[in-house]
């Protein structure tokens, strides 16, 4: 079943950064990376918790020096549609 689920990571402090943590991402098998804000200091993501779970996740984000803040499940339809209505979408989060 497909989970969908924001992350706020602390340490994030520039879009370099960011690209570290969705390449960190794309390695763990069943996980997509749906947004990105930097400076939200947040990455959205979609992942198949039949291949992996947040466990995997995490290590994963640890492995290049991140931790996990908040973590905050939402249903799909819902955030996108939030996002896209959103007058500061384009300051707040970047679309991959």
């Amino acid at each position: 079943m497909s989970k969908c689920v924001t992350l706020t990571l602390p340490k994030i402090g520039c879009q370099g950064c960011m690209k570290k943590v969705v390449a960190a991402l794309g390695t763990v098998p069943g996980v997509e990376v749906v947004a990105t804000s930097v400076p939200a200091k947040a990455v959205s993501l979609r992942y198949d918790d039949g291949e992996t779970g947040m466990e995997q996740i995490e290590v994963a984000l640890q492995e290049i020096g991140h931790s996990i803040g908040k973590q905050e499940m939402y249903q799909e339809r819902a955030r996108m549609f939030s996002i896209r209505n959103n007058s500061s979408a384009n300051a707040i989060a970047h679309t991959l």
